[in-house]
């Protein structure tokens, strides 16, 4: 996550706020870690393609997919599609990678401005500072949209091109309130507890789509009683 901020000289500036769980973190540790975590196996960590990667194929330590790194039966499933190049070998009884996060606090201030959330990719296609930018000098509205602004390069920040599709997810969350139009009027909306969505940039309540799950979820079990 990389946090967008203002400082004392009302310069943009960025921030880091994690540590990247990455096995060619510049520390090492992560490797370490690692390594300690399967001290029977060596090829755990190995070198391949100039960085530290595991099992030769991810630099990345923790992550909410590859499911083929962390449970050996996905390796063999025949429906599981990954370029041959990547395919893990079966022969491993713990994960080797982590759907753990890490979990960090910190107190914002006025001159926060806004956090964005990224998957591995995005930041393999654009550095800290690449994203920031792209989010501090376009409009709001424009940003989700694209416009050729978020489309990131089709080599990476370290010069290697990815052998498939990368579907990349990125939230940005912003502090400060968005102006509005008209202040004086604001929009009647019925609120009804726990089914509301909040927008970060504005003071608004919209009803949230999820309140129709309840009346998907009956039409569902109605249709399985009749089939």
């Amino acid at each position: 996550a990389v946090m967008g901020y203002l400082d004392p000289f009302n310069r943009f500036n960025i921030r880091q706020l994690v540590e990247d769980h990455n096995a060619r973190n510049r520390n090492r540790h992560i490797k370490k870690e690692l390594e300690k975590l399967h001290p029977k196996d060596p090829t755990t960590v190995t070198y391949n393609f100039d960085a530290w990667r595991v099992r030769g194929i991810s630099e990345i330590s923790s992550c909410i997919r590859n499911a083929y790194l962390k449970r050996a039966p996905f390796t063999l499933t025949s429906s599981f599609r990954v370029p041959q190049s990547e395919l893990a070998p079966s022969d491993f009884s713990q994960p080797l990678l982590s759907a753990e996060p890490a979990i960090s606090s910190r107190v914002l201030n006025d001159v926060d401005k806004f956090i964005i959330f990224g998957s591995g990719g995005l930041w393999k296609l654009l550095s800290n500072w690449q994203a920031a930018e792209i989010v501090h000098t376009n409009p709001r509205d424009e940003i989700p949209t694209g416009h050729g602004v978020i489309r990131g390069p089709s080599v990476s920040v370290e010069g290697t091109r990815r052998a498939y599709h990368d579907d990349i997810s990125v939230i940005v969350v912003f502090f400060d309130k968005k102006p509005e139009l008209n202040p004086t009027v604001r929009p009647v909306v019925t609120s009804v507890p726990g089914i509301d969505s909040f927008r970060g940039f504005s003071d608004e309540i919209h009803p949230s789509p999820f309140r129709y799950l309840d009346v998907v979820s009956e039409a569902h079990q109605y249709l399985e009683k009749i089939v």
